[in-house]
């Protein structure tokens, strides 16, 4: 029989789910500055000069090369007059990741856009003082605007080839130099070159990391935190972030197109996040082994460069042993839905904190992990955190630190959450 626990139906998710987090990194980015209450004025038709060298013209944007967070504008180097740069200037406040930035200054690395200089201007656009970045200049226009054009089926698959090889020599080289990228999307690859030969993986220093990255190329743990939350994480996001990039790639419809955030995260948890993001409608079946292995939700199963390169050479690649994930046979119905496993069921409660207390306190969530589950460690934790908070009820906001508390019980992979913070 399941278990169910009601929830008032006035109680909507305390987190705003946002359906358009992942339309918005399928086709060309509408930079966040332009949203925010940053006051933008009138531009004086006068370049800006950086250390007598680099050159910005604030009156000559380029809105097909903007990040989410940062605006594009055409710029000179004067020492090399040949080669084409871009300027980005990132919303002011913006935290810029500085070690990074130390990291790949002048450094080519290939299949990335390389970083030349940065600097601080007196802005005209906003009356202040804002960072600047300068990069070379991408020609060929975003990747995504050829997969999504007319050209011939054959010519869209060498083209996720090329993808393939150049992302994947990018990720190696920065993870060599202990760098995560974490703004891998379909719409931060460009190429390079006008003939549209080359192809690179966009900026990401701009923001903090995968600060400007919808939910849906994120992996469950980072898609649960706050986008200034996330953290730096590790290759392995990269790798995971890559494979739902590419999904959405090879696939000429958005099978996930108008979910909502909750929706879409709550999918990734009950069939996988392979199962939710890649159809049945593909361009080729070439690259379903490789999402595939890089879209594994658990990260020790998730394919390393190893595994990635003995795919390339054409080998079978083993699988590795994973935990078993807990399971019950008896749902739990919380949220207007039935759980079979924790995680599900500690996302849930954590977006109807006031229904997740209650649900706690009265017993219901207990007898659910020692009938349905048959989990007497996790029972007793939780019931030793409930003990602990009528032991402190006298402190501060005692039910949110206990809802946070037995969240942490149910699932230790999930970001800290209290309150509206998630991290």
């Amino acid at each position: 029989d399941a278990l169910e626990a009601t929830v008032p139906a006035e109680e909507a998710p305390e987190e705003e789910a946002h359906a358009d987090d992942e339309t918005r990194a399928i086709g060309v980015t509408v930079p966040r500055i332009t949203e925010g209450p940053v006051a933008l004025l009138d531009v004086p038709d006068q370049p800006i000069t950086v250390d007598d060298r680099f050159v910005v013209y604030p009156a000559r944007p380029l809105p097909e090369l903007n990040s989410p967070s940062a605006r594009a504008y055409e710029a000179a180097d004067r020492e090399q007059p040949g080669i084409q740069i871009m300027a980005l200037v990132p919303i002011p406040g913006m935290p810029l990741r500085k070690k990074e930035i130390d990291e790949t200054i002048n450094v080519p690395i290939p299949g990335a856009l390389m970083l030349h200089e940065t600097g601080v201007v007196d802005w005209p656009q906003f009356g202040r003082q804002a960072p600047v970045l300068f990069f070379e200049r991408p020609m060929g226009g975003r990747v995504i605007t050829a997969l999504k054009s007319d050209i011939q089926d054959f010519k869209k698959v060498d083209i996720l080839r090329a993808v393939v090889d150049s992302v994947l020599k990018a990720l190696r080289l920065l993870s060599g130099r202990g760098i995560v990228h974490h703004a891998i999307r379909p719409d931060n690859l460009f190429f390079l070159d006008e003939a549209q030969t080359q192809i690179v993986l966009g900026e990401f220093v701009s923001v903090p990391p995968s600060f400007d990255q919808p939910v849906v190329f994120e992996t469950i743990e980072r898609a649960m935190a706050t986008e200034a939350g996330r953290g730096i994480g590790n290759m392995s996001d990269d790798l995971y972030s890559f494979g739902a990039t590419l999904a959405f790639l090879v696939q000429e419809h958005n099978p996930v197109r108008g979910m909502a955030k909750e929706d879409l995260i709550l999918a990734k948890i009950i069939h996988s996040s392979y199962q939710t993001l890649v159809g049945r409608h593909v361009l080729t079946a070439r690259f379903l082994e490789l999402m595939r292995g890089l879209l594994h939700d658990d990260p020790n199963q998730r394919w390393s460069y190893d595994s990635i390169d003995q795919w390339l050479m054409g080998r079978r690649v083993p699988a590795t042993q994973s935990a078993l994930s807990l399971r019950s046979q008896r749902p739990f119905r919380f949220g207007g839905v039935d759980h079979i496993q924790p995680r599900s069921l500690a996302y849930v409660m954590s977006l109807r904190r006031e229904s997740a207390v209650r649900l706690i306190r009265d017993g219901s969530l207990e007898t659910w992990i020692l009938r349905g589950l048959e989990d007497k460690e996790l029972a007793s934790s939780v019931r030793g955190r409930i003990e602990f908070s009528d032991a402190v009820k006298d402190s501060a906001d005692p039910d949110e630190m206990l809802l946070t508390r037995v969240l942490l019980a149910l699932d230790r992979l999930a970001p800290v959450r209290y309150k509206t913070l998630s991290f």
